[in-house]
């Protein structure tokens, strides 16, 4: 009779086993560390992607503050310069109607002559303190700030054409850099208050006593002192000085009379 005796594994069994054990553990710990990186990685492409969108919005926030910052401060500007620009362009529109009328001065040639150049340089050197103030900020968004800018930049190429073409071949041009050097000249900054342009005591003995400031001047004295006619040049300096002064004072509540446009084209 045959005795029944307990398997007993062998110890190359016993092994095999083992081994598997290992290599299952080792394969769940892989996968879960595979897991555990594409979760990481997933979450870092979802951070990135999280930081670049609040980048983004951080540099639309930051460009819209800087154009209303722009914006205010161009507001600032026409704020504080408007009324003195205005008052300016009003004297020069003014003097060029009466001059196309007859006015010379009432038999004082040098008082009209002189006065003369200085309403015109006046209104260079309010020019030349907008264009330092605004010469960094983008207007071209600001409908209002836009369009003075356009008037202004009319005055400038009505003084600057010298074609003969378009009947501007008479002596009365200023090329733009002529107006930015009279501008220049006209700046006066006290230590204290803005900044406003030279009156007309100060103009007169700068004119009289100062060579180098005269020179600027030279040609358009030349011209006044033997003006007969109006030329074309002047009719049309005097009909953009009047838009400019309808975008500055739209409501004529500064300046009510005496701002009739010169007939003329343009």
């Amino acid at each position: 009779m045959h005795s029944t005796m307990s398997a007993v594994p062998s110890p190359t069994v016993a092994v095999i086993v083992a081994v598997i054990a290992a290599l299952a553990s080792l394969t769940s710990s892989l996968a879960i560390e595979l897991s555990r990186r594409r979760a990481a990685a997933r979450l870092q492409v979802s951070t990135a992607a999280q930081q670049a969108k609040l980048e983004r919005l951080q540099s639309s926030l930051a460009t819209q503050r800087d154009a209303a910052t722009q914006h205010t401060r161009a507001a600032e500007v026409m704020a504080t310069y408007s009324k003195p620009v205005a008052q300016a362009v009003f004297d020069l529109q003014s003097r060029l109607f009466n001059i196309s009328g007859g006015f010379r001065g009432d038999g004082d040639l040098d008082y009209y002559r002189t006065s003369t150049l200085f309403v015109i340089a006046d209104l260079l050197g309010w020019f030349e303190i907008v264009r330092r103030e605004v010469q960094f900020l983008d207007l071209g968004s600001a409908e209002a700030t836009r369009r003075v800018r356009w008037a202004l930049e009319a005055v400038r190429d009505s003084w600057a054409e010298n074609s003969s073409r378009l009947g501007m071949g008479d002596g009365f041009y200023l090329y733009r850099g002529e107006q930015r050097a009279i501008g220049e000249l006209m700046v006066d900054t006290p230590a204290a208050g803005p900044t406003r342009t030279r009156g007309y005591a100060s103009f007169v003995s700068a004119l009289e006593g100062d060579q180098h400031f005269a020179r600027w001047f030279d040609r358009l004295d030349a011209e006044l002192t033997v003006l007969d006619m109006v030329p074309p040049r002047l009719v049309r300096v005097q009909r953009v000085l009047v838009d400019l002064l309808d975008l500055l004072d739209p409501e004529r509540t500064r300046f009510p009379m005496n701002r009739d446009r010169l007939p003329g084209a343009g």
